[in-house]
């Protein structure tokens, strides 16, 4: 089959062995066993260079776009491979009131186009009274670190190095335009709560699992009724469930009966969970019963909690630990 120059093949044509070079627009399928490319480029269709072969076989792309994504100016060895999720082996804890480890096997970090770079062998220490890359955000605080509020940690990437992050603000968009220089991977891989003196409360976190240094959250005597509790300064935003360390005790000489009753409203709505014993004879003066339970789910940092107690009870409930989306 032959055409002249400019010319247009309207339906699909086979080439046979020994084609050295045409040229031409095609509008139909074209199967050819070889192309020899005098000048061995292949140009786009504004007269641009798309792609540069050499002769090491090589192939450099001049930022065309393709199915997993853009490719930048480089160049491609011998294939392209596609990028799956791989997350294994997160550790993230306190190492000092103003340090926290990240340690990770592997990690799956995206950019702002949800493209994604799988990283090893994370070693991360981000210290939050520094700013910048492996330090806190000086956006969101140009002096001291903040008391009394959660910081936010994300593993980084730009393209050469691998750092961390720790911000104020949990949005992703939001922190994204916040990075330091050079910046574009990111991943969420957990959150730390400073106290009032500025201090990284004590946590350890394997996986989506941390527990804390405990938070009281209720002592009450004699406590009966629903009320709401806003442990925030407990848990971080995005929770999935929280572990509580509940106990109970009684001085009445005959007669135990508390229990706690955990809710998905404040007006009752859905029981998800309840501790507690109920006794009402024999002499069970002094009687304490310790128990705990992981609360699911937990909506907007709050329990809601209902509680029976009689007289000379004592109901104790502290917050210990919580489940992230992470890995």
């Amino acid at each position: 089959v032959s055409k002249s120059n400019g010319g247009t093949f309207a339906s699909a044509v086979t080439f046979g062995a020994g084609l050295s070079s045409t040229t031409g627009t095609f509008s139909g399928e074209i199967t050819v066993p070889s192309i020899k490319l005098s000048s061995n480029i292949i140009k786009a269709s504004d007269g641009g260079t798309a792609i540069t072969l050499d002769t090491s076989d090589n192939v450099t792309l001049a930022g065309t776009a393709n199915n997993i994504g853009t490719v930048t100016a480089g160049t491609i060895a011998s294939s392209v491979k596609l990028v799956g999720a791989r997350n294994e082996n997160l550790i993230v804890k306190r190492a000092s009131t103003s340090t926290v480890d990240i340690d990770a096997d592997f990690l799956t970090l995206h950019d702002a186009s949800n493209y994604c770079v799988v990283l090893s062998s994370i070693n991360l220490t981000c210290t939050i009274s520094s700013t910048g890359a492996n330090g806190r955000d000086v956006s969101e605080n140009s002096g001291n670190e903040k008391a009394s509020d959660w910081y936010h940690f994300w593993v980084i990437y730009n393209g050469s190095t691998t750092a961390c992050f720790a911000t104020l603000e949990r949005t992703e968009a939001t922190v994204r335009g916040n990075l330091p220089s050079g910046y574009t991977y990111l991943k969420y891989v957990g959150s730390g709560y400073q106290d009032g003196s500025s201090d990284l409360r004590d946590f350890l976190q394997y996986g989506n699992k941390a527990v804390i240094d405990r938070v009281l959250q209720i002592n009450d005597a004699e406590w009966s009724g629903m009320r709401t509790e806003d442990i925030s300064a407990a848990i971080p935003d995005g929770c999935h469930s929280v572990l509580l360390h509940t106990v109970v005790s009684d001085e009445n000489m005959s007669e135990f009966r508390a229990t706690f009753q955990f809710y998905t409203a404040a007006s009752g709505g859905l029981l998800i969970g309840d501790v507690g014993s109920t006794h009402n004879t024999g002499n069970l003066d002094g009687v304490w019963i310790v128990d705990t339970i992981e609360i699911y789910p937990v909506i907007n940092q709050t329990l809601y909690v209902g509680a029976s107690g009689s007289a000379g009870d004592t109901m104790i409930l502290y917050v210990a630990g919580y489940n992230l989306n992470v890995v």
